[in-house]
């Protein structure tokens, strides 16, 4: 049988906003709160990690604490810079795509 629990306040908050988010999500949400609009960044990719998952979660957290994280052209070292920016009413990704 599941087990059940009620969700904190903080916890719908985020499921509301942005879908539920994970323990490895949070790590990407700490750093990102640490920062500001107009900051660069790099990160680097750890044994086994997808650069596409990994933006994706970056990206993620981004919405989730205002921000648009825009990457710079891949290197091939497993190092991904990115610049991040405050996000805007009607912010949209960065390469054009819509969501939906």
């Amino acid at each position: 049988m599941p087990k059940f629990s009620k969700l904190t306040d903080q916890e719908i908050e985020r499921v509301k906003a942005h879908g539920a988010i994970s323990a490895e999500d949070d790590r990407y949400l700490a750093f990102l709160r640490k920062c500001k609009p107009g900051d660069w960044g790099a990160l680097m990719l750890e044994e086994g990690e997808s650069q596409r998952s990994v933006k994706r979660r970056m990206t993620k957290a981004g919405r989730v604490t205002g921000l648009v994280v825009n990457w710079a052209k891949p290197s091939n070292n497993g190092r991904l810079i990115f610049h991040l920016q405050a996000m805007t009413n009607g912010a949209s990704p960065s390469n054009g795509r819509s969501h939906g």
